[in-house]
This record gives C-alpha cells, structure tokens and sequence, in this order.
C-alpha cells in the first residue's frame, strides 16, 4: 500500500508557493512548476488514500454515431 500523503503535502506546498528553486543549509535545487505539477499527479495516482478520485482525463463521443 502506497502512501505518499507526505511527499504530495510538500510539493504542494512548494507549488502554493509558486517556487522555482529551494535553499536549505547551503544546498540548493531548482524545479519547474510544470514539473511539480506532474510529480504530484504520479504521486496521486499511485497513492492508495486517493483512489476514489474520478481519472485525470476521459474521452466523449459527440459525433452523434
């Protein structure tokens, strides 16, 4: 069973932040928001506790056939 609620906490909280590069004690790193954005969608599709979300994307028929 995966649990990433940890993990999705913190990238959303760097994605409400609407940061591009963290310093922590010296280090630091940089993302994309774009990148966040697809982390989080992995890390809540796998997880276990989410799983009772409608899928990201579906298709419709509208053609009428």
């Amino acid at each position: 069973m995966a649990d990433n609620a940890e993990q999705i906490a913190e990238l959303e909280a760097l994605q409400n932040l609407g940061a591009t590069s963290v310093s922590v004690d010296g280090m630091s790193a940089s993302v994309s928001q774009e990148w966040i954005a697809r982390r989080l969608r992995e890390l809540r599709a796998a997880d276990d506790n989410q799983a009772d979300q409608r899928p990201i994307a579906s298709t419709i028929d509208l053609s009428g056939a």
